[in-house]
């Protein structure tokens, strides 16, 4: 599936973090489909595995908090 576009720069601060290019699975050398840049296996790996824990669809535009509050204030 491609990586939307919503999900980049989360997949872009991963690969910044783990590809180091130390070893074989550090180098960049994997090309993700919707991703524009190389990244390597170990960012792929965290990417994938924190979308699984948090429930994210990659392949679709990345959920929004909808919720917020506000209060008002009474000054008298």
């Amino acid at each position: 599936m491609p990586i939307h576009l919503d999900f980049h720069d989360m997949l872009s601060s991963m690969t910044e973090q783990y590809c180091t290019g130390e070893d074989e699975d550090a180098a960049k050398t994997e090309q993700p489909e919707g991703y524009p840049n190389k990244t390597c296996r170990k960012a792929l790996s965290v990417f994938y595995a924190t979308c699984q824990e948090q429930g994210f669809d990659y392949s679709k535009p990345r959920p929004r908090n909808e919720s917020f509050s506000f209060s008002i204030l009474n000054f008298a």
